[in-house]
């Protein structure tokens, strides 16, 4: 995959999936957690990374939305996985998390809820209401899917 860690010099700390769910008070689906025990750090796409939507939306005519990178550990107190998802309050969603972004700062939510699937949601600011669900658009219905169909080598990491 080309994903690049943005802060390599940071050192997460070990079992850094379980710190995430401490700090977050939430049980991580285990795709994600697989993923950000192998990439803990915050990582940005090292080529545009896009996702195609199945059906047709007013707000997306091209039908694909581009993501630009996956929060992890990082070394600032303001950026990274538990840093954002702690110091936002207005976007905090019931049963959410925020996992990344993309290029303008619109962000990536993923559902933590239990017995639920991983799904990836977008939240584009010029649509959506911070704090509010109704505005999200749903990229995927697992992690998994979001990862596999947004990188074409992808396949590698899930095998």
């Amino acid at each position: 995959m080309d994903y690049l860690p943005v802060d390599p010099e940071s050192q997460p700390p070990e079992n850094y999936s379980l710190v995430v769910e401490k700090a977050l008070q939430c049980r991580l689906p285990e795709h994600y957690r697989e993923f950000i025990d192998y990439f803990p750090r915050t990582g940005a796409c090292y080529l545009e990374s896009c996702i195609c939507l199945d059906r047709k939306d007013e707000k997306y005519p091209d039908s694909e939305i581009c993501w630009s990178s996956l929060f992890g550990h990082e070394n600032s107190e303001l950026g990274g996985l538990i840093p954002i998802n702690i110091n936002y309050p207005d976007y905090r969603i019931e049963n959410m998390m925020i996992i990344g972004d993309d290029a303008f700062g619109n962000w990536l939510y993923m559902s933590v809820e239990p017995d639920k699937n991983s799904s990836i949601y977008f939240m584009d600011r010029r649509f959506s209401q911070p704090g509010e669900k109704s505005g999200l658009l749903l990229l995927a219905e697992t992690f998994e899917d979001f990862i596999l169909n947004s990188f074409t080598k992808a396949e590698e990491f899930f095998k």
